[in-house]
């Protein structure tokens, strides 16, 4: 019987851009379930979350993946699924939202850049160790994959290091090894993203693309 995979997408992405891999989890024997979401006046990440639980609501699953916002949003939907929390838990390319990210003056030079001058509301208020506090004190998940790409930010690279950073401190308070991915940019539909994510989810770690610091 194939496992129930729940994903959601990034900020403002659609559906078809993330076809690659959801088509590939299909075939593997999973029951995807892709959420929707309402992004008109820029809703914030409490506005999300509120989204997110009708669509969630009598299901339980055995995976959560989240992709740059929606990393976020796996986050607190995991947390607020609780007993009914999944078993494994998969963030990919995770936005730096949180608190501890905009004592970074470049953070928050680089969220101003991609919101037109401003920083939405909901952002540097977070915090990562309450979130991945309450995750962590439960026996479920029992696994956790987190990585990003080796080029996120590919249109500013001077910034790509918040996104690695982001990425092995989620890792770090998850107990677990951060995973950079080789030659992949942020985006899901571009390059090598998707082919390279299927090999971290089947544990062909001996596939010369994939990079596992430790």
């Amino acid at each position: 019987m194939g496992k129930e995979v729940l994903f959601i997408p990034g900020r403002y992405r659609q559906q078809n851009e993330y076809a690659e891999l959801v088509t590939g989890l299909k075939e593997t024997g999973n029951n995807v379930h892709p959420l929707t979401f309402n992004w008109h006046g820029n809703p914030n990440f409490h506005t999300l979350a509120n989204q997110v639980q009708p669509q969630i609501e009598g299901h339980r699953f055995d995976t959560v993946i989240g992709h740059s916002n929606g990393a976020v949003l796996a986050l607190l939907t995991t947390k607020a699924l609780g007993e009914r929390s999944p078993t494994k838990l998969i963030l990919c390319s995770t936005s730096p939202v949180f608190k501890d990210d905009f004592e970074d003056p470049a953070v928050r030079e680089l969220t101003m850049r991609e919101n037109n001058g401003h920083i939405p509301d909901g952002y540097n208020t977070m915090q990562i160790e309450e979130l991945t506090g309450s995750i962590t004190s439960r026996e479920e998940p029992k696994e956790w994959i987190i990585f990003a790409g080796e080029k996120e930010l590919r249109v500013f690279p001077p910034y790509r290091p918040i996104m690695h950073r982001r990425t092995h401190t989620i890792a770090n308070r998850l107990g677990t090894n951060a995973i950079i991915v080789s030659g992949a940019p942020h985006y899901m539909f571009e390059s090598s993203y998707p082919a390279n994510m299927a090999c971290i989810l089947t544990r062909e770690s001996k596939r010369s693309n994939v990079i596992y610091p430790i």
